[in-house]
């Protein structure tokens, strides 16, 4: 039998993950390693063992360049305590076999990703999502961090790309990894690009709510023009509503 990568990747999972999967009911159901012992190999879409593009390219194509903890979904299976990295350039996740070697899982194969990072005081989770509407350059398989959850859900892009340029003089080329972000709403299933503008905002949500997220946002000094100022507005719009 011919394994997609999605089942090669919870084969993998399996044995460097502690694996929980939620049932019909909602009760969960622990898998075992032993389910998996014939599907060890992991490989990307086109039957490679991952390759690094980036040896001579300038900048990190990762979110970290650290292996983090975090636990993942594939599919409504839930993996916890995965060692992962997310490749911002490919949109893709990163991981180790259980000899050690760094395998690239499919784009667009893992649903959810949150990751722990103890290196701060308080460790700090990030949470991440694919699987949404595609908008503007966006693919369906991109992750993007979630900053706000509820009615609506505040999301940011991160994405890298390799950019080349070329010295006139030497003719030597230079490859440096970029990032680029982006900030949209998620409102009932539709992406919606953010913009930084009091009115916009505060016309997404509910007309008898705006008063009090209008009092809140005064009383805590956060403005419109703030991504970080806005996610806070945007969470205590979600509390609200209950």
């Amino acid at each position: 039998m011919k394994l997609t990568s999605s089942w090669i990747l919870h084969a993998s999972a399996a044995f460097f993950c502690s694996a929980t999967a939620l049932g019909q009911n909602g009760s969960q159901t622990w898998l075992q390693d032993d389910n998996f012992q014939r599907s060890i190999s992991v490989y990307d879409p086109n039957g490679h063992a991952f390759v690094n593009k980036y040896d001579n390219v300038e900048g990190s194509p990762f979110l970290f360049d650290d292996w983090k903890m975090c636990d993942i979904e594939i599919s409504g299976k839930k993996f916890d305590h995965c060692k992962m990295k997310l490749d911002l350039v490919s949109q893709s996740v990163h991981f180790l076999t259980t000899d050690g070697k760094e395998m690239q899982a499919q784009a667009g194969v893992i649903d959810h990703i949150t990751f722990s990072d103890s290196s701060l005081e308080p460790a700090s989770r990030y949470e991440f999502l694919s699987k949404l509407p595609p908008i503007d350059k966006h693919k369906n398989s991109d992750f993007y961090e979630v900053l706000a959850k509820g009615k609506i859900m505040m999301l940011k892009s991160i994405s890298k790309r390799v950019v080349e340029t070329k010295n006139e003089v030497s003719g030597d080329i230079r490859k440096e990894i970029v990032t680029d972000e982006d900030y949209y709403f998620e409102i009932n299933g539709q992406m919606i690009a953010v913009k930084r503008d009091k009115a916009f905002i505060l016309g997404l949500m509910d007309g008898g709510s705006r008063a009090k997220v209008e009092s809140f946002a005064s009383a805590n000094k956060l403005g419109y023009k703030s991504y970080t100022d806005m996610a806070k507005i945007v969470s205590y719009y979600n509390s609200i509503l209950g």
